[in-house]
């Protein structure tokens, strides 16, 4: 819009304040001058006042956003690990320590984890271990904040000095109760070798609670879970000590106490004392169990029938040397009794004999053989003919022919 001067008439800018050609004050000036708003004081401190809390607002909820507060951390409620009486908090059970990490963000160092925390973070409880429900504990938490944010987390770590709290137990399982030694059938103390040899039952099984226990391959107990993994183990061991004074062995049980407790299975009874079976080499007066006498038999049968098809039962003979030399027996060193078989067959139209023989055949108490399974029968090629049995060469074998057993 042009602009002209009231006092000369000429056109001059619309930004100017006074005419260029008579120095006239402009009116339009004059005009903008009346009708601009005027802004008192009070106006003015209060605007400043608001921009000043605008930014302090900013200010505080930045603040708070980069930081974390360890109360918010610490558990309003516990739950320990095991079973009533025997149950156990930590440190990690009250405050957590994966979460603060996790807030905090990343340091500028790496691989930061809960052990930073533990230097930093005190945890102090004045009962920890065999807790019962209805038992309280105090808890008083001390933090390091500045050992913390030395670390140069992307948030700060902040709070109280000092927190206190007291937990209530509660909720706790009651325990069960262990017999490791209910999966021993027999003991064996084996006099050969002066050691002992633990039997367990056939197909052993226990159930407590969701957890099973049964014999493993290498012969130690196994708890396994519902899922079939194995979450710890009961190991069994001997020991001869004061046997020949008392008559019986020692086995102990090896085992995770504290492992057990936290899933709830207690053992109480770590040792007993067992009368074993004993078992020694098979002697002069020792009865062998005649289930025990004809399975040995029939297994020397067998061998003999793989070579003579028609071998036929005829006798058995027994020789004992307690010295494991052989003696004047028909036997070499190194074997403490001999148990022989004598078997007849036919060959063109004649009688023949064969023996088949055990060596250091093993008796327990009970007259049962205890090393059935791994007795090597023999072919005796050298004892063919009947006569050396009946003649010379049987005076010092024990004749079973009487035999009645157990």
């Amino acid at each position: 819009m042009a602009v002209y001067c009231h006092n000369c008439g000429n056109q001059v800018s619309d930004e100017a304040v006074f005419c260029p050609f008579c120095a006239s004050r402009l009116q339009q000036t004059q005009d903008a001058q009346k009708n601009r708003p005027v802004l008192d004081k009070r106006t003015i401190a209060v605007a400043a006042g608001a921009l000043a809390g605008l930014v302090l607002l900013v200010v505080v909820i930045v603040s708070l956003t980069s930081r974390v507060y360890i109360g918010k951390y610490i558990a309003d409620k516990i739950s320990p690990e095991g079973c009533d009486g025997y149950a156990q908090v930590s440190a990690q059970d009250i405050v957590d320590y994966d979460a603060i990490i996790s807030e905090l963000g990343r340091a500028k160092y790496n691989s930061i984890g809960d052990e930073m925390l533990d230097d930093a973070i005190d945890v102090s409880i004045d009962k920890s271990t065999q807790l019962s429900n209805g038992d309280q504990i105090n808890v008083e938490i001390s933090v390091d904040y500045k050992y913390v944010n030395s670390y140069d987390f992307s948030k700060k770590l902040s709070g109280k000095k000092t927190y206190k709290r007291t937990y209530t137990i509660e909720n706790l399982l009651s325990a069960e109760q262990m017999d490791p030694f209910d999966a021993i059938d027999v003991v064996i103390y084996d006099k050969t070798q002066s050691n002992y040899i633990l039997q367990f039952k056939t197909d052993y099984k226990r159930q407590y609670g969701e957890y099973t226990v049964r014999v493993s391959d290498e012969g130690d107990l196994e708890l396994t879970d519902s899922s079939g993994s194995v979450l710890s183990a009961v190991y069994l061991e001997g020991s001869a000590s004061g046997y020949s004074s008392t008559g019986k062995l020692t086995v102990t049980a090896d085992f995770d106490e504290e492992q057990l407790q936290k899933i709830g299975i207690v053992i109480k009874e770590k040792e007993t004392k067992i009368v074993p079976a004993e078992c020694n080499y098979l002697g002069d007066g020792d009865s062998v169990s005649k289930n025990d006498f004809e399975a040995l038999k029939e297994k020397a049968l067998k061998t003999a029938r793989e070579h003579y098809t028609d071998a036929v039962y005829e006798a058995t003979y027994f020789n004992f040397d307690p010295a494991g030399k052989g003696g004047e027996t028909l036997f070499s060193s190194g074997y403490y009794n001999r148990v022989q078989f004598l078997f007849s067959y036919v060959a063109y139209g004649e009688k023949k004999y064969v023996s088949a023989c055990f060596n250091n055949v093993k008796l327990l108490s009970t007259g049962k053989i205890y090393n059935m399974d791994d007795l090597e029968c023999r072919i005796g090629s050298s004892y063919s003919r009947a006569q050396a049995f009946e003649g010379d060469e049987a005076k010092a074998w024990t004749v079973f022919y009487c035999f009645t057993g157990k």
